[in-house]
């Protein structure tokens, strides 16, 4: 799989997202950067997403913004989409799926856990994938 389709779903994953009117940011962190790193060989895409306020609906909304990637997923890469909404490191690891793992926070949350987690937010503060 060429590193070309790393960079459409990069932008996929991030147009999707910034159109809804409710989204401040979306930055892809973590080892999907990895510019010598072949999509197969990433773990999961996370994708932090901060929000002006998180509530129930919001966050279906976002959930179903990234299930509708599911088509240009399978077309390219014979993978089904998986989604991991979860809250913390828990890791999803699957040979079948690619998985998206979204980390979804409302400006408050977000500044919270910066304080609460400097290390990790540091790292994704250094993402140029934004």
């Amino acid at each position: 799989m060429k590193n070309s389709f790393k960079s459409i779903l990069s932008k996929e994953i991030k147009n999707s997202l910034f159109q809804l009117n409710f989204v401040k940011s979306v930055t892809i962190v973590g080892s999907f950067n990895d510019k010598n790193k072949n999509l197969m060989n990433v773990g999961d895409i996370d994708v932090v997403i901060i929000l002006d306020e998180f509530n129930e609906k919001k966050f279906q909304i976002c959930n179903a913004e990234i299930k509708k990637l599911n088509q240009l997923i399978s077309q390219n890469t014979g993978l089904k989409l998986k989604i991991n909404s979860t809250f913390g490191p828990i890791k999803f690891y699957s040979k079948k799926n690619i998985i998206i793992h979204l980390m979804i926070y409302d400006i408050k949350s977000h500044k919270q856990h910066v304080i609460e987690s400097p290390f990790t937010c540091y790292d994704w503060e250094r993402s140029d994938n934004f």
